[in-house]
């Protein structure tokens, strides 16, 4: 006699959404394909999870600076009270330019609000792909 044990799982669809967000921004859908999320708690859960990374807005700073020692990945703290700026940003870009009817260089740094990189590293490249 052999005996087979067959655990089946159905296919589990949880639909989560911020009805303030939507009525400021409008609605802004993302899909999410996890097959291997089995229980309906669990898959609520990772729901959750995945609004509130998508929810998040960074702040982006772009500044110019004649400081050299700058360089993707580091963080800085940045203070720019006329622009309502106070927070640590992560340096994302460092572009290194002349000065406008000058010899001297300048760079241009953009940096976003915290100190990691948010998503996973497949956006990334999808973004530097982008182009954005």
């Amino acid at each position: 006699m052999i005996q087979a044990a067959y655990l089946a799982a159905s296919p589990i669809t949880t639909i989560e959404e911020d009805a303030g967000e939507i009525a400021t921004h409008g609605l802004f859908e993302f899909a999410v394909d996890k097959p291997l999320i089995t229980d309906l708690t669990i898959a609520a859960a990772f729901a959750v999870a995945e609004l509130a990374k998508h929810l998040t807005v960074l702040r982006r700073v772009t500044y110019t600076t004649r400081e050299r020692r700058l360089t993707p990945g580091q963080t800085q703290a940045l203070l720019f009270p006329a622009r309502d700026v106070d927070f640590v940003g992560l340096l994302m870009e460092v572009v290194i330019e002349s000065e406008p009817g000058g010899d001297l260089l300048v760079r241009r740094v953009t940096a976003i609000e915290g100190n990691a990189v948010q998503g996973d590293w497949r956006e990334i490249y999808r973004r530097w792909i982008a182009g954005g």
